[in-house]
């Protein structure tokens, strides 16, 4: 479980997180320390199986760490985690599955087609929204489901490649969108393991050296 800290700045800290399966002799995460921001995208890069998701898991609340301490500044600081696979319904619109995640969270049917038509607007997604999902790019697809990753109106965003398979038109479109996000506030930490996807384009950046996470620099994106 996370602790509470009262900080005027920072959302989340990690100190010498620690994490490791049970079945598993190796440690995988080891002495990270990590401070989150709001309107700051954090990038996060390094191979396939090097940790990647279970770090963003264990942000997110899903995995508790073995190791060190993970801290949220206030109570109120609300998490949205988006994994690589879209949970998205096939058979439905994507104006159908803007409103029914909406539903679903807790809003009424008004709330629901409001908070579609700002997803639309927010995301480049009016022209597709009554397409069915099957019968869209990838790209939308992704940008459909990073949409309901805002329900709630998180102040952490945690996305689990969400450039994978894309062409570069639509990674470009999906920086747009979460260029967007970080302006209102909304810290992003984006999981990739390729670098070129955050070129100019994160503030800071993690990278996978000499088997643990190191933060290395800070980036222009703003």
């Amino acid at each position: 479980m996370s602790t509470i800290v009262n900080s005027s700045s920072w959302m989340m800290k990690a100190e010498r997180l620690g994490f490791s399966y049970p079945d598993a002799p190796a440690v995988l995460i080891a002495d990270l320390d990590l401070c989150l921001y709001p309107g700051q995208v954090v990038g996060l890069v390094g191979p396939n199986s090097c940790g990647k998701s279970t770090l963003l898991k264990l942000l997110a609340g899903v995995l508790q760490p073995t190791q060190g301490k993970l801290s949220v500044a206030t109570p109120d600081v609300r998490i949205s985690y988006v994994p690589q696979q879209n949970a998205l319904y096939e058979m439905l619109t994507v104006d159908e599955n803007l409103v029914f995640a909406a539903v679903v969270s807790g809003l009424s049917l008004k709330e629901a087609r409001a908070f579609a038509d700002r997803m639309s607007r927010l995301f480049f997604l009016s022209e597709y929204r009554h397409r069915l999902i099957r019968q869209c790019s990838g790209g939308v697809q992704k940008r459909a489901s990073i949409a309901i990753g805002l329900l709630g109106d998180p102040v952490l965003l945690l996305l689990d490649e969400p450039s994978a398979s894309l062409d570069q038109h639509s990674k470009a479109t999906l920086r747009d969108c979460l260029k967007g996000i970080r302006d209102k506030g909304v810290g992003v930490v984006f999981c990739t393991h390729d670098p070129s996807d955050l070129s100019g384009f994160c503030d800071r950046l993690i990278v996978w050296q000499e088997d643990r996470f190191v933060e290395v620099t800070e980036q222009n994106g703003k």
